[in-house]
């Protein structure tokens, strides 16, 4: 896949409150303002992998489910309690919780 080739085919801009959903089949990209905070809620997954690419390297790879994971791999991306209180804090700091 030429990932420098993907054209958008819907773009939107998303306010403070707004929320939308995606159909598994669907390729998105997210762009954040700097000073922003975007939650993210995954429902089961439906397939086993999933595609991602950087359009800046155009490299892609596939991205396998905590099935297919090794322990090891887990823990590499799960966050640190200290990293999730200071999320929490910084999120209060700013009035958003």
């Amino acid at each position: 896949m030429d990932v420098a080739a993907l054209q958008p085919y819907m773009v939107r801009t998303e306010q403070a409150g707004d929320s939308y959903t995606l159909h598994h089949r669907m390729i998105h990209a997210a762009v954040a303002e700097p000073h922003t905070v975007t939650l993210i809620v995954r429902g089961p997954a439906l397939k086993d992998r999933f595609l991602v690419s950087d359009r800046e390297t155009g490299r892609a790879w596939w991205q396998y489910g905590a099935a297919k994971e090794s322990q090891d791999e887990a823990e590499q991306k799960r966050m640190s309690l200290t990293q999730i209180n200071q999320v929490i804090s910084d999120l209060a700091a700013r009035d958003i919780i």
